[in-house]
């Protein structure tokens, strides 16, 4: 980590773009909100990583300047861990991964939530591919309720980034979360429904060391960004209305 100093041997542009932003610098370790996920070693190894980013690339899904793609698929549980039915071979695989590097780092019921080990259980689940430039963000938001069930994972390929959560009341309760490229991130609960989540379209971030209370600035690369999250019961039926 560099000290305070550090940060003006940026260009004065990035340092000006952060400030407006009015953005608190991010921090490594979640320490409020309850239901957020992240742990140094709950990510996947760079050989995955750059087998999914090439997987995503022969797939095609950013051709013509698309920036997301959604995908859907019923889970069933075989005699190897849990797969999903109608998505790439490729995420069937990834899910497998998910659900061994996940296991020391969550609480047991929320690894069975994620990753059900029930034969009775079929669920529908989302897969969506976003792709970030430098620059580019999302709003800041809560998972539309009347669609998605508890539990959302996210994964980090390319480059990380800051992600901002803010408690929905007291709505002056907030955080700067640093996710690491390959990193893996959990919302469940209150983290999933009483805080928004987004990532101001910024250029670079500033994380600090809560160790050393040092900064540092970081620019960000084009990220990928792969979520899963469980539909609820009738949401994958066609004509179904989703309500915030």
């Amino acid at each position: 980590m560099s000290d305070d100093g550090s940060l003006f041997e940026n260009s004065m542009e990035e340092l000006e773009e952060h400030q407006n932003s009015r953005t608190l610098p991010s921090c490594r370790v979640n320490s409020i909100v309850s239901g957020l996920h992240c742990h140094p070693e709950m990510k996947i190894s760079q050989d995955i990583a750059q087998s999914l980013l090439e997987d995503i690339e022969k797939a095609n899904y950013f051709a013509n300047g698309a920036n997301q793609v959604m995908l859907f698929g019923r889970t069933v549980i075989s005699s190897t861990g849990t797969v999903s039915t109608g998505l790439p071979h490729f995420i069937g695989q990834l899910i497998l991964q998910l659900e061994s590097i996940c296991r020391p780092h969550l609480p047991p019921h929320v690894h069975d939530m994620l990753f059900p080990s029930d034969p009775n259980v079929s669920k529908s689940r989302q897969v969506i591919f976003n792709r970030y430039v430098p620059g580019e963000g999302i709003s800041a938001h809560v998972d539309l309720l009347q669609r998605y069930d508890d539990g959302i994972i996210g994964v980090s390929l390319g480059s990380g980034c800051a992600m901002d959560f803010k408690a929905v009341d007291p709505p002056d309760l907030e955080m700067s979360l640093w996710l690491p490229v390959n990193s893996v991130i959990v919302l469940e609960g209150d983290a999933r429904y009483k805080w928004t989540h987004g990532i101001k379209g910024l250029h670079g971030d500033v994380i600090r060391d809560e160790t050393t209370d040092n900064v540092q600035w970081v620019p960000r690369e084009t990220r990928t960004s792969i979520t899963l999250r469980w539909l609820l019961a009738g949401a994958d039926i066609v004509g179904f209305e989703a309500q915030s």
